[in-house]
């Protein structure tokens, strides 16, 4: 996906070139209380590394997200990989990182008619599934992610980022949702991703097992039968399909 000229000239202006002059922690806190969140974040870099103390980090954490949210589409995007580069301890920062996560999102979704779709190459999907690789933090971003691919994908396409929520901490809970029980029922059915989805089928096996048979119920489905069948003998239930 390619950055428009637009983006590149807008992050220029984080090196501190779009104001006169060098800033200090307290024009920082000025900037904060006023809520001029992009002139802050063009300014961060002003503090000597061995002066950006704990209120020069809740500034940069404040300012940071709050630019990222008065931005729209691939500048979001683009601003946001700039920054964690720029000053990496951002991505220790949950407050941070929601922010990240919330526009994040917001831009993907605005920017998926931007993109070409097929089956074997998605630079979308794939900018995407690096966005929440990169967020240890945000806990929901996977599935609102898959959630948000599911919406304009086949399921199966976002079975990596549901893979990821539920495997997470009180990721069983997953399960239960639509998107997710079609995802994996299908990453299992077609074999793609296949050693995975038979972790993530058997975890979720009492939700995803409806749409399962359904798909063994259908004539001369031999991938479905050589893929989900040792899963029903694993689990002891038995279907027509699987002899």
């Amino acid at each position: 996906m390619r950055r428009p000229l637009v983006v590149s000239a807008l992050l220029a202006g984080l090196a501190g070139t779009a104001h006169a002059g060098t800033y200090e922690l307290k024009d920082l806190e000025a900037l904060e209380k006023q809520e001029a969140w992009q002139e802050a974040v063009e300014h961060l870099g002003d503090v000597l590394p061995t002066k950006r103390n704990d209120v020069w980090q809740r500034i940069a954490e404040r300012a940071a997200a709050g630019w990222l949210g008065q931005l729209e589409g691939p500048k979001t995007l683009a601003a946001a990989d700039d920054l964690g580069k720029r000053y990496p301890i951002l991505k220790k920062s949950k407050a941070y990182m929601q922010g990240r996560a919330d526009a994040g999102l917001k831009a993907f979704a605005k920017t998926y008619g931007d993109s070409r779709h097929s089956a074997y190459d998605d630079p979308w999907l794939e900018h995407l599934k690096a966005f929440v690789e990169e967020d240890s933090l945000t806990a929901d971003l996977p599935m609102k992610a898959g959630k948000l691919v599911a919406k304009r994908l086949v399921a199966v396409t976002a079975f990596p980022l549901f893979k990821k929520a539920l495997n997470a901490a009180g990721g069983a809970a997953a399960c239960k949702d639509p998107d997710v029980k079609k995802s994996v029922a299908e990453a299992l059915v077609q074999g793609t991703w296949l050693e995975d989805a038979k972790v993530q089928a058997d975890k979720c096996f009492a939700d995803v097992r409806p749409l399962i048979e359904a798909e063994l119920a259908k004539e001369e489905n031999d991938k479905a039968i050589t893929n989900a069948c040792p899963l029903f003998k694993a689990k002891k239930v038995t279907n027509a399909a699987c002899k």
